[in-house]
């Protein structure tokens, strides 16, 4: 009786846009688990919710401060002209529009999480808890049974559907729902931390490394000892912690690029055969084709969404025929690419004005914050292309859930 009259009380205190938050934090392992591709509608659908409460309509394009909006709004008004030369403009049309569907959704999203209440932010921070340890656990136990939930859902599925879907390889299973855990410990961390304590928080981290060693991705557990590395570095010293993340950054894409067409020499020309790995070497094929590719329209790139029609002619491999598959699996050369020059100094200025205004936070919520951001970005760098709608969703949401925990009334400078 006890536990039920807490619960009412929990509910008669929150808001519609507390509970709303709830739901979709606490759906967030399963989606991301089950079928990470639907991150797109648990962004959408509860962004439409929050529109139907008073006031945040109104608030959507002033939920990001002034520059970060401005930044978004030339980059999507210049992805929109170079569509104009673009290999398949109406392809990349529609893409343009669900990518800012996307981005619209979010800023609804943290356009609401500026205006939770003090009872909403204690129901987030039990649901940010309960679904962090609840996604190690599931991600845990479908990594040591192959998959098995995700096998008997798949078989319920074709029982129920006309259509017959294929379970994924066994070396393909949990690589996407691994980047997602990669960039949603972040904010579970400081709700365990300030739920419980720093030690909990530091048990958790240790838990998700664990299991990112354990699976088949590489790009998530390095994206996730990044960002301790860099919440480190942004705990200790701020403002350089940033500046270095940010320097860091660029050193990492300029060395990738250099790597990329000496390797491409060595095994090409001189017949010299490196010993890495066929996904590594296959990424820096891509990006040694990327980059041929941007010397011929450098300033103007080749248009938005423009990598998806080049060289697909050309996918029987990559060594002597070289091609794109779908993306460059790079986030920068992807931008030159397809933007220009124009699009790479707008991105990179738009990271930039994300990471100072994040420098302007609380020292412990800036560091977690530029973790995040560090975490996806890398992913990015090495894993998907920068329009997947589903990887698009899982930024924004992310961006919602750091707003969330972030509004604090006290502003407690806490971890």
């Amino acid at each position: 009786m006890a536990v039920v009259l807490t619960r009412q009380k929990i509910l008669a205190e929150t808001s519609f846009s507390g509970r709303v938050f709830a739901v979709t934090i606490l759906l967030y392992p399963l989606v991301a688990v089950f079928s990470p591709k639907a991150m797109v509608p648990l962004l959408v659908l509860p962004a439409l919710a929050l529109l139907f409460v008073k006031g945040n309509r109104g608030a959507v394009l002033r939920a990001l401060p002034p520059v970060v909006t401005g930044l978004l709004a030339v980059l999507a008004a210049w992805s929109l002209v170079t569509i104009w030369w673009a290999p398949a403009p109406l392809d990349s049309l529609q893409l343009w529009f669900r990518v800012v569907g996307i981005g619209l959704c979010g800023m609804a999203l943290i356009a609401a999480a500026a205006k939770v209440s003090a009872a909403d932010r204690r129901l987030l921070t039990n649901a940010f808890v309960a679904s962090g340890w609840f996604f190690v656990v599931l991600f845990g136990f479908e990594l040591l049974t192959v998959g098995s939930l995700s096998r008997l859902a798949l078989s319920v599925w074709n029982l129920l559907t006309p259509w017959d879907s294929e379970p994924p390889r066994p070396y393909l299973l949990l690589l996407q729902s691994s980047a997602a855990l990669a960039v949603f410990a972040w904010p579970c961390m400081l709700a365990i931390a300030r739920r419980t304590s720093t030690r909990a928080a530091m048990l958790f981290a240790l838990a998700v490394a664990a299991l990112l060693l354990a699976q088949n991705m590489e790009a998530s557990l390095v994206a996730f000892a990044t960002g301790i590395v860099v919440f480190g570095g942004v705990y200790k010293a701020r403002r350089w912690g940033i500046a270095a993340f940010l320097a860091g950054l660029l050193l990492v894409n300029l060395a990738l690029a250099q790597y990329a067409f000496e390797f491409v020499a060595l095994e090409q020309r001189d017949g010299i055969t490196l010993i890495l790995s066929e996904s590594t070497k296959e990424r820096l094929y891509i990006i040694d084709f990327v980059y041929e590719r941007i010397n011929q329209y450098p300033v103007s790139g080749w248009g938005f969404d423009g990598s998806r029609a080049i060289g697909q002619d050309t996918l029987s491999g990559f060594g002597a025929d070289k091609s794109i598959p779908l993306h460059p699996h790079n986030l920068w050369a992807q931008t030159w690419l397809e933007l220009g020059a124009v699009g790479l100094v707008l991105v990179i200025a738009l990271v930039a004005a994300v990471s100072m205004r994040l420098a302007a936070g609380p020292l412990g919520r800036a560091s977690v914050s530029t973790a995040a951001l560090a975490s996806y970005l890398l992913i990015g760098n090495i894993s998907y292309g920068m329009w997947q709608n589903w990887w698009l969703a899982i930024a924004w949401l992310s961006a919602g859930f750091l707003a969330v925990m972030m509004n604090r009334e006290d502003g407690a400078d806490e971890p």
